[in-house]
Formats: structure tokens, sequence, C-alpha cells
């Protein structure tokens, strides 16, 4: 795991004149490493919220607490034995956004030097926190970890009629290259 920190400071506007030079709260954004012991319930919290959002733009989502533990574990595992990478997004003290990430290999069909890639498995932002660059940050982190590794792709699945992410994605540089569908028997 990377033991880097990515440290982001915001500040709200500071007036000249005395009788608005009332106290400024500084908030301070740091990326870091996932912590089991610290971080577990607050990320499991953050994929939770995730699997319900995604289960209402129709995703076939498990929307119990378990599902959400499940997906942290199999991230944890990925990572492990792939060779990948958990970071959290924490702001004044509090975990407000997660990325796990794996080292990924692509079928034969996807030209040889971009096969080996980092895949983002799980990428969330807490809705209070959203729109401030965190996502940006832990997608950051992902890039980072490409280029330590010498991959030149990075890939991540987005849920159908999730725009606000799908945005965040390109915004990022990414470009669609497949749609995965699903029919469930009856």
């Amino acid at each position: 795991m990377s033991w880097g920190t990515t440290e982001a400071r915001t500040s709200t506007f500071r007036p000249f004149w005395p009788a608005f030079n009332h106290p400024v709260r500084q908030e301070t954004m740091i990326i870091r490493p996932f912590k089991r012991e610290a971080d577990t319930d607050a990320v499991i919290a953050l994929l939770h919220a995730l699997n319900l959002h995604e289960a209402s733009l129709g995703a076939a989502r498990d929307e119990r607490h378990e599902g959400a533990v499940a997906c942290l574990e199999n991230d944890i595992h990925e990572a492990k034995h792939s060779g990948g990478e958990l970071h959290v997004a924490e702001e004044d003290g509090v975990v407000v956004g997660y990325i796990g990430m794996a080292i990924g290999k692509a079928g034969p069909f996807i030209p040889a030097d971009i096969r080996d890639h980092v895949h983002v498995e799980n990428l969330v932002v807490a809705e209070d926190y959203r729109q401030r660059g965190i996502g940006k940050a832990l997608l950051g982190k992902a890039e980072d970890l490409a280029r330590r590794r010498g991959l030149r792709s990075i890939t991540l699945g987005v849920v159908s009629g999730n725009t606000p992410a799908e945005e965040t994605y390109r915004r990022a540089g990414f470009k669609p290259s497949a749609i995965e569908m699903r029919r469930v028997l009856e």
C-alpha cells in the first residue's frame, strides 16, 4: 500500500474590513491509506449508501448492510491479491470518501500496452461532501498507482442513470469503452 498523503486546504473568504472580521472555518481534506481498524465502519456506511443509490437507479445491488460489508471485504481481497490499494478521504477527521483499486488484466482483444490496468472497484463520496473535488482527488490515487506500476490504463464502471458520477468521470478524462448488460431469469 502507498503511505503517501494528499492534503488540500480550503477556506472561506476573509474580508479585510474589521466589521466582518470573524473567525474563518478552515477545512482540511486528506487522502490517506485505508486503516482497517479505524475506517471499516465509515467505509461500510459509504458503500451501503452507494448500494442503495445504485439500486434506486435500477441496478442489481444488495441493499442490505451485509452487502456493503461484502463489498469492502471483496475490495480488501482484490487489493491484497492484485497489488491494488484502498484509500479514504478524510475531512476534519471524518471519513467522507473511499476508493478501492485492484490491478487487472484485460483479455487479448485489448491492445497489449493497455491490457494491464488499475481497476477502480468502488469509489464513493458522502452526499454532503460532493462537488468539492474529493472524487477527483480519489481518482488521482488511481492515476498515482497506475504510474507507479508502469500502467497506462485505468478502468471503472458506472451504473446507467448515475449521471453525476458519469459526468465526473468524463471530466477526469474517462471515455465509455463497453456497455455491460444484464438479464435476470425468472
